[in-house]
Order: structure tokens, then C-alpha cells, then sequence
């Protein structure tokens, strides 16, 4: 489940999931909403991600600013995630989709970073909670 935040001159959202991986999966296609329409994307080409931090927190934090930029700045749209591994400290996982296209794909805004702010990625009662601000 999906809240949006309402943050002055950024955008956010909140996650509450049945598992860490789907608390992933849906803040990461979550972010890629906001950027493109995925629907327009084919799964032409996959990539494998690795990514580690000390903290879970962090990982989800890195787990998004990596989305972010093969996204909007490397400019390969994401249509599908699978997450391989995914550990406290650790994630590996690929992304499947195509180079942006302009004639077929178009960006609906700009996300500048995946900021610290008010950031959460825990477990509470049996669901995983996850809490991102974007600066736009």
C-alpha cells in the first residue's frame, strides 16, 4: 500500500508491505511511476545490481538512488524488478527494460536525488514500512 506525502517542493510516499521485498518493489516501481509511464517500456535488456550499506535503512535509500540513476540520468527505463538477494546489508537484483526513446517514451518529471529526510525502512508489527522524501 501506497501514501503519498505532502512535503513542501518535494514529493514523497510512505510503503507498507507484507515483506521487505515487496516493500522494495513497490516503492522502487513506486519512484519509476512518478518519472515515465513503465507501461509504454518493453523488456528489451536486463541488468544486474549490487548494491551494500551498514545499515537497512540505507540499503533502501541506495536501492533507490541506483533505480534513480539508470533511470533518469543513464537514461534506461525500468519496466520490471527481481530481486535476487536481499539481506540487511545487502541487495542484489536485476532490472529489465530499454534505452529511453523519445518518439515512445516521455518523462513526467524531474527527480533530483533521494534525500535522507525523514527516511525509514523497517519492520513494525509484521509488516515492513518504508518512508521516502524526493527533492524535485
Amino acid at each position: 500500500m501506497i501514501t503519498h506525502i505532502d512535503h513542501t517542493a518535494d514529493d514523497g510516499f510512505e510503503v507498507i508491505s507484507d515483506s521487505s521485498e515487496q516493500m522494495f518493489l513497490e516503492a522502487g516501481h513506486e519512484m519509476l511511476n512518478m518519472l515515465y509511464s513503465p507501461k509504454k517500456v518493453n523488456n528489451r535488456e536486463e541488468r544486474t545490481i549490487e548494491i551494500n550499506s551498514p545499515l537497512f535503512d540505507m540499503l533502501f535509500h541506495n536501492f533507490l538512488a541506483e533505480l534513480l540513476q539508470i533511470a533518469q540520468y543513464d537514461r534506461f527505463l525500468i519496466k520490471k524488478i527481481e530481486i535476487l538477494k536481499l539481506t540487511q546489508k545487502e541487495m542484489i537484483y536485476k532490472v529489465f527494460g530499454e534505452n529511453y526513446n523519445p518518439k515512445c517514451h516521455e518523462y513526467h518529471i524531474e527527480i533530483k536525488a533521494v534525500t535522507y529526510h525523514m527516511l525509514e525502512a523497517e519492520e513494525r508489527n509484521g509488516k515492513w514500512f518504508g518512508k521516502v522524501i524526493f527533492d524535485l
